[in-house]
């Protein structure tokens, strides 16, 4: 039975940070995203609301895209299900941001 959040069937870590985990997540017309699943704490939710209010003003070929934001059940077959919060983000190639800049200069 594989990892799910909502309606969103989770697969691989794409990466991680202080605040959040980023996952490789499929819907149910097999389209894929990018999930950030975020810890909780009242700073991690300050800077969650930041991020989400830029983004959604934020309109431009060269930024990814808001799908949706919300609270759902993460359910994994060994860990069992507790709540979390969640940006559903569209994916994009080409791996992460910091190693692209940090290996190219």
């Amino acid at each position: 039975m594989p990892t799910t959040l909502g309606r969103y069937q989770l697969g691989r870590t794409l990466g991680s940070g202080v605040s959040c985990k980023v996952k490789l997540a499929r819907d149910a017309a097999n389209k894929r995203y990018a999930i950030k699943i975020i810890k909780s704490g009242e700073v991690f939710s300050e800077l969650v609301a930041t991020e989400v209010e830029t983004l959604k003003k934020l309109q431009h070929p060269n930024i990814i895209n808001l799908v949706e934001v919300g609270n759902g059940a993460l359910s994994h077959p060994k860990k069992g299900t507790h709540t979390v919060d969640y940006i559903v983000l569209e994916l994009v190639a080409g791996g992460e941001l910091f190693d692209f800049v940090a290996n190219s200069g």
